[in-house]
């Protein structure tokens, strides 16, 4: 190989195509060999990872499993309403691919309820065409050879899915606008079908109930308040929808891994 591999230094986050945007938020490359072993607090989120890792092994597990330890090479995560604890050796040599929940959907050709919470092997996913992306990915000469690469294999996987649902797709909007604030009761009246309808077709196509993405929406709402000290925290609680400011701080911890003063 040539061309990066004299660079032991690259952060590349080049721009998605605009038909590509429903389905993949970014794709970024990560090459530093030199890099000190670290831990990384992952906290909960709405995107699913791909991870095409050409470099050493990561260490992960769920923050409340701490000896469900396991190393990953090139996996998919599924959503989880808790953070994630992720080890690395030092060297970083990767691409990561972050999908909508319903660009997931289509690219991997399963009910996201089938992983959810859990970090999977590309392979076992895809069988051999997960495996051969990895390493042709590896033997690219160079990083736009790879990003086009990548774009291709993910244009074909997701023509060939499962279109995306409309109607999940509204509710999910619903949630995000509302700043996870909807009820879900309401939110099912609104789109005119039942509850238990809503909790299927969003556990298929996103991976978890509508309950607990909007509780990650929250979540996520309030730790930006945080982050910035827009203002008290008890009042960030209640603007967010929280009970109470324990209430608030109880969620941050389960899906930060981190009480909300050291966000």
């Amino acid at each position: 190989m040539t061309g990066f591999d004299d660079t032991h230094h690259v952060h590349l986050r080049p721009g998605v195509p605009a038909d590509l945007a429903p389905c993949v938020l970014r794709w970024e490359g990560f090459r530093d060999l030199h890099a000190r072993p670290f831990t990384h607090l992952m906290p909960a989120d709405t995107f699913v990872p791909l991870i095409l890792n050409f470099g050493d092994p990561y260490h992960i597990h769920a923050g409340h499993r701490p000896t469900d330890t396991g190393l990953h090479d090139t996996f998919v995560a599924g959503l989880t309403d808790r953070f994630t604890v992720v080890r690395s050796a030092g060297s970083i040599y990767c691409m990561q691919v972050d999908f909508t929940p319903l660009g997931a959907r289509a690219f991997l050709h399963l009910p996201l309820n089938e992983i959810a919470g859990q970090v999977v092997s590309l392979q076992d996913l895809l069988g051999r065409a997960g495996r051969d992306l990895a390493e042709r990915l590896a033997a690219c000469g160079s990083w736009p050879d790879r990003f086009a690469l990548l774009e291709h294999f993910i244009r074909h996987r997701v023509a060939e899915g499962p279109a995306p649902s409309a109607l999940v797709g509204q509710a999910m909007r619903r949630i995000m606008t509302s700043s996870g604030r909807v009820r879900v009761g309401v939110l099912a009246d609104s789109l005119d079908i039942s509850r238990e309808h809503l909790a299927r077709r969003f556990a298929a196509d996103v991976g978890i109930s509508p309950k607990a993405f909007a509780r990650i929406i929250r979540f996520r709402h309030a730790e930006e308040s945080l982050r910035q000290g827009r203002a008290a925290a008890v009042e960030i609680a209640i603007d967010a929808g929280y009970a109470d400011q324990a209430h608030m701080s109880r969620e941050v911890r389960r899906m930060s891994g981190l009480p909300p003063c050291d966000l």
